[in-house]
C-alpha cells in the first residue's frame, strides 16, 4: 500500500537550512495557542517555524527578517495565518500588510484569515468589518488593529508605521518592488518582515534577487536574519570530477522517496501528488519548485543598488 502522506506526522527530517537569531524567549507559543484556539490545524513544521521566527530579547523581535523556504502545496500560509492572528488579536492598533504577487492570491490569503475569525464563536465578534473591493480588501478589527491586502503586481503600498509586513511568494520580489516597499515599516517601533516562497531558478525568474539576499545572509550567519529552508540536499558532482558524465550533477537522486520528503514537511501534500508531478512535468521544473533546489542568482549589491535592508 502506498502512503498518501508523509508518517508519522511530526516533522521527521526538520529543515535542512536553519538560522535562528539568540533569543531569550519565544512568542511562538502565545500564536501556536490562538491558532489552535481558532481551529487551526497547524503541522510540526508550521509550529516550529513560529517558534524559530518569533523569538525575543528584551520585548523586541531578534529577528527583525524572516525567511521560509518550503515548497508549494506545504500550506505555508498556515504559519502566516497563524502570525497575523497573534498580531491583530493580542495587540491594539497593530497594522500589517500582507503582499503577493498577484490579485488572486492575495484575495485567497484574506478569504483564508477572513473565514477563520468569522467561523469562530468567541474571535466573530472581535471583527469590525471586512473589506472585499478590489484595492480596498483589508480586515478591521473592533481593538483597532487592521490588516490590508495587496497584490504587488496590480497594487502600490502607502501604509505607513506597518508593524508586521509579510511578503508572500517572495522568490518573485522586485528590487524595486522591496525598495518600495520598506518604508512602511521604517517609524514602527519594533516592526517584522516575514518573506516566504519557493526555490528561485535564475535562468527563468529574474525577480528572485531579495529572497536569495536573505538566503545569502543567512548562510553568512546574520545576527538579525531567520531563515528556516525545506529543500533537498543541493550538493554536486565538482566540475573536475573524474566521471565527465557527472559533473555538476546532483549527488541525490531526484526520485529518492527520502529527498521528496525531506523537502516536503506538510502532511496535507500526498506521496502520490509528488510521484505524478515527478511523471509529468520537467526535472528542472521538479527540481526547484518540489524539491526546493534552485539556481540562485549570484549575489551582486552593486547591480541591484545595494541591499536596502
Amino acid at each position: 500500500m502506498v502512503s498518501t502522506s508523509f508518517e508519522p506526522r511530526p516533522d521527521t527530517y526538520g529543515p535542512r537550512i536553519k538560522h535562528v537569531p539568540l533569543h531569550s524567549h519565544s512568542e511562538g507559543e502565545n500564536a501556536i495557542a490562538l491558532a489552535a484556539a481558532a481551529g487551526l490545524d497547524l503541522d510540526q513544521w508550521q509550529r516550529d517555524a513560529l517558534a524559530a521566527a518569533m523569538g525575543t530579547v528584551l520585548d523586541t523581535w531578534a529577528a527583525p527578517r524572516v525567511g521560509i523556504l518550503c515548497p508549494d502545496e506545504n500550506d505555508r500560509e498556515y504559519a502566516t495565518l497563524a502570525r497575523e492572528l497573534y498580531e491583530l488579536l493580542l495587540f491594539a492598533n497593530r497594522r500589517i500588510v500582507h503582499t503577493a504577487a498577484h490579485f488572486s492570491t492575495a484575495r485567497e490569503a484574506q478569504h483564508k484569515l477572513s473565514r477563520i475569525l468569522m467561523e469562530s464563536n468567541f474571535l466573530r465578534s472581535e471583527v469590525k468589518h471586512v473589506y472585499t473591493a478590489n484595492g480596498q480588501q483589508r480586515i478591521e478589527m473592533r481593538n483597532g488593529s487592521v490588516i490590508h491586502y495587496v497584490a504587488r503586481k496590480t497594487g502600490s503600498i502607502r501604509i505607513a508605521n506597518v508593524d508586521l509586513l509579510v511578503l508572500d511568494d517572495a522568490e518573485f520580489l522586485p528590487d524595486s518592488t522591496y525598495r518600495d516597499v520598506l518604508p512602511t515599516v521604517v517609524h514602527s517601533g519594533n516592526p517584522q518582515v516575514w518573506m516566504l516562497g519557493n526555490a528561485v531558478d535564475a535562468r527563468s525568474n529574474n525577480h528572485g534577487h531579495v529572497f536569495g539576499r536573505a538566503r545569502h545572509r543567512a548562510l553568512a550567519l546574520d545576527p538579525q536574519q531567520c531563515w528556516i529552508e525545506y529543500s533537498a540536499d543541493d550538493a554536486r558532482y565538482p566540475n573536475d570530477d573524474p566521471d565527465p558524465s557527472r559533473r555538476a550533477r546532483l549527488v541525490i537522486d531526484p526520485d529518492d522517496r527520502t529527498q521528496w520528503a525531506r523537502a516536503n514537511p506538510g502532511r496535507r501534500i500526498s506521496e502520490n501528488s509528488i510521484r505524478e508531478e515527478r511523471q509529468t512535468v520537467l526535472e528542472r521544473e521538479f527540481l526547484t519548485h518540489r524539491l526546493g533546489i534552485g539556481h540562485w542568482p549570484t549575489i551582486d549589491d552593486d547591480a541591484t543598488g545595494g541591499d536596502a535592508s
